[in-house]
């Protein structure tokens, strides 16, 4: 039986790419607050589960692997009322960059926090194939930190390199003390570069 110590957490990732492991049984853990969850393989039905206070509000289903849809439905009195889905995804083919804000105060005290994304071919977050990202800023502001959020990463977050977690990663920029513009572009050895524009004002 595995033990959690309260410095701890359980060894789950949120994914269903598992090349490789074809066939062979996995273990699937739900979280929900509803009365049951349903399961289902590419449309397929694997199983339905109740939830409670009892099971610590979480189901688990063994799951032969095979790549496609998993989706997890959440049940309350007959009804659907929550879906959660995974997609196996592909290769990583792009970088997307999202950020919180597109126009800041030109303020040394404003930031603007824009994370950092690995997307396949269709479009959907890879978290299984990390990548280096080189993170530079041109402008009328400057990088003040990037990250990744792993546990276990110990690079200082003035490191205008990191790797992505989970398929992310942050990066936090600082204007100037003046209007303009401020240019973020992200870029790994393999994919092509991107740039996301955010204003000072």
């Amino acid at each position: 039986m595995k033990f959690i110590s309260a410095w701890g957490f359980p060894e789950e990732l949120r994914s269903w790419t598992w090349p490789g492991n074809e066939g062979n049984d996995l273990q699937v853990i739900v979280y929900s607050r509803c009365q049951s969850v349903i399961l289902k393989l590419n449309g397929k039905v694997i199983g339905q589960k109740a939830v409670s206070d009892a099971t610590k509000l979480k189901v688990i289903f063994n799951v032969p692997y095979y790549p496609g849809k998993l989706e997890a439905i959440g049940i309350e009195n007959g009804t659907e009322v929550a879906t959660k889905i995974l997609y196996t995804t592909g290769v990583p083919a792009s970088l997307e960059l999202t950020a919180d804000r597109d126009e800041i105060l030109a303020d040394r005290n404003d930031l603007s926090f824009i994370n950092v994304s690995i997307l396949d071919e269709h479009g959907r977050l890879v978290i299984n194939n990390d990548l280096k990202i080189k993170l530079s800023v041109t402008g009328d502001g400057e990088l003040i930190a990037s990250g990744n959020g792993a546990p276990d990463d110990m690079e200082s977050f003035r490191n205008p390199e990191t790797e992505t977690f989970q398929g992310h990663c942050l990066a936090i920029v600082r204007p100037f003390r003046k209007p303009g513009i401020i240019m973020l572009t992200a870029e790994t050895g393999s994919l092509p570069p991107v740039t996301i524009t955010v204003k000072s004002k």
